[in-house]
């Protein structure tokens, strides 16, 4: 449910880019996000569902968890989301990469019972983040404007429409014949990714909104370019909305 809107470690991480020389200009601001005011209210939104919802489940459930479960916990998905990213390095063909991707899941799968320890690192397997919507910007299609979605929050038109491939590609569809283990597994994994990355916010001050939208465009361009960032191609990306 907040997917993309948790993934704010990539976007706290994308802080430094944003201010080493990539920084987006007003110009191309307006041209990106022209629907500011309504993305505003979403993200206003977004943040009290987090506020007066999530963070309350969050901090009961680092509670109730030492780190080294929660730790389990983030490998167990990330070894999931290892399938979902060697499927998408096909589509690019990208082969070289999805064999480490697919290496990665095997190992982890096996040696690290069943995802729970990451042995594929150690072992000289990276670890790659590729998703249908970073396909698509390889394949040309542009992004269009920046919108913020209730729950789910930044994203783009292209990017927003690649999750629904994204999900069903991922081994988590499986489940779906067991709604109930489903919606456990899917539960799990928003609220260990939401207890993580919360604890960031106190890195972000000023206008929240902008940080996130300058941070998300900027990762994703990152994430697109294998990052190679150039500021220029950044600029001619968008440079259509």
């Amino acid at each position: 449910m907040f997917n993309l809107y948790i993934k704010r470690l990539s976007a706290i991480l994308a802080f430094f880019f944003v201010f080493i020389g990539c920084a987006v200009s007003p110009e191309l601001i307006n041209s990106i996000d022209p629907y500011e005011e309504q993305n505003r209210k979403v993200h206003e939104f977004n943040e009290k569902v987090i506020e007066d919802l999530i963070e309350p489940v969050t901090g009961a459930y680092v509670e109730a968890t030492p780190p080294f479960v929660r730790e389990r916990v983030t490998d167990f998905f990330e070894n999931i989301n290892d399938v979902k990213s060697g499927l998408n390095n096909v589509m690019q063909e990208n082969f070289s990469k999805a064999l480490n991707d697919f290496g990665r899941f095997i190992f982890n799968s096996t040696f690290g019972i069943f995802g729970l320890f990451d042995v594929a690192t150690p072992m000289g397997f990276s670890k790659n983040n590729e998703d249908f919507g970073q396909t698509l910007g390889k394949w040309g299609v542009e992004p269009g404007p920046y919108i913020v979605l209730p729950f789910l929050g930044p994203t783009t038109v292209r990017d927003g429409l690649s999750r629904g491939l994204d999900s069903v590609i991922s081994p988590l569809a499986v489940a779906d014949d067991h709604p109930t283990a489903s919606g456990l597994l899917t539960g799990l994994n928003i609220l260990n990714e939401t207890t993580v990355l919360l604890e960031l916010d106190n890195f972000v001050s000023g206008d929240k909104y902008i940080f996130f939208r300058d941070a998300y465009l900027q990762r994703r361009n990152y994430e697109i370019t294998d990052g190679e960032i150039n500021p220029d191609d950044f600029i001619d990306e968008f440079d259509d909305f």
